[in-house]
């Protein structure tokens, strides 16, 4: 069994995207080289800053705490695999004096891959909405907005080909009741906006910039034929 754990700093909405993407990607759940993969986010429940965060994700993996506390690595055996993942914002890493490219070198000599969306993700989720220009464009401040808007001009043009109501994409919000369900709507009648993002090349030296292309080609190549 390959067990592919993200740890992420959000507690809802990145945990959400995750689970609903696999889901739409889990026609065939068998890997080509014919270990079965179990997907596995792990929220570390809020920003424990960066030089603590590959602690926390360290603490939160940990397969005794796992099988103490029945969590979704409990049942890890001998023989199993361990691919691990951390999603990041990057917000807050310059005003804490945080050097992007030597945060990048602590957490690969720690044995994860990165994922890294500046300023935030719902810097990625607007991206994938509207497209890469508009959210480079927008402020931070208001992405939960331009957010929505940009779902509500998805929902128009899914009207006009007769899309049903229940096919439309929820208000975004980060609420843990919330989030499952926009990105189960988005992903179940929308697919090629995931399809989209992946094509976009972002420069990581930029002001915005997202990696979430990274964790979607991995979860897609491990559940394809």
């Amino acid at each position: 069994m390959l067990y592919l754990a993200i740890c992420t700093e959000g507690e809802n909405s990145e945990p959400a995207f995750i689970k609903e993407l696999d889901r739409v990607f889990s026609g065939q759940s068998i890997n080509q080289s014919g270990a079965s993969v179990a997907v596995v986010p792990v929220p570390l429940n809020g920003v424990h800053g960066h030089n603590r965060i590959i602690e926390a994700a360290n603490e939160a993996l940990d397969l005794g705490l796992q099988k103490r506390t029945d969590g979704p690595l409990s049942d890890f055996s001998t023989g199993d695999n361990l691919e691990r993942w951390l999603i990041c914002d990057y917000d807050y890493m310059e005003k804490h004096g945080v050097v992007l490219e030597d945060f990048k070198e602590m957490v690969r000599e720690a044995g994860y891959n990165l994922v890294i969306n500046r300023p935030n993700f719902e810097f990625f989720v607007l991206a994938l909405l509207a497209g890469a220009e508009a959210a480079i464009a927008e402020s931070p401040s208001n992405y939960e907005n331009a957010i929505n808007a940009a779902a509500e001009a998805i929902n128009i043009s899914n009207a006009k080909k007769d899309f049903s109501d229940g096919m439309m994409i929820p208000k975004y919000s980060k609420r843990h009741y919330a989030a499952p369900n926009f990105f189960g709507k988005l992903f179940d009648f929308n697919r090629e906006l995931i399809e989209d993002f992946c094509k976009i090349n972002f420069d990581d030296s930029s002001e915005r910039f997202s990696d979430m292309s990274k964790i979607i080609n991995r979860i897609k190549e491990l559940r394809s034929n």
